[in-house]
């Protein structure tokens, strides 16, 4: 294999990785709304299976090691979401602590990982 072969090879099997990528992003955003608009009304459910696609999307993408930054960011939303609730600016169907669903920071944290891996 010569020169411009190994490089052919270098670009594909990065095309491929990123693919993979970009794959698991997509996979991620579409199943977090999925998930949400299908088991919104379970609540424990709605976290347990939040909690899974994020380990799983880490996991996939080789990204372990920032899940407690995660889940203290997925936090720190909804405790802002809860002072709108509380100021009135908008309200949830089924709230559970402080205005919110137990589900929020589930469904930030999976925005963070979405977000901080674009």
């Amino acid at each position: 294999m010569g020169r411009c072969g190994f490089a052919w090879h270098i670009q594909g099997i990065m095309s491929r990785s990123l693919l993979h990528f970009r794959a698991t992003l997509v996979l991620l955003a579409l199943s977090t709304v999925l998930c949400l608009l299908i088991t919104w009304k379970h609540q424990v459910l709605t976290c347990l299976v939040l909690a899974i696609l994020q380990y799983q999307a880490l996991w996939s993408l080789g990204v372990r090691a920032r899940w407690q930054q995660y889940y203290t960011i997925g936090l720190a939303m909804s405790i802002l979401e809860a002072l709108c609730v509380r100021r009135g600016i908008w309200a949830y169907a089924r709230p559970f602590l402080g205005g919110v669903p137990l589900w929020l920071p589930f469904a930030w944290a999976n925005v963070c990982v979405f977000v901080r891996m674009i």
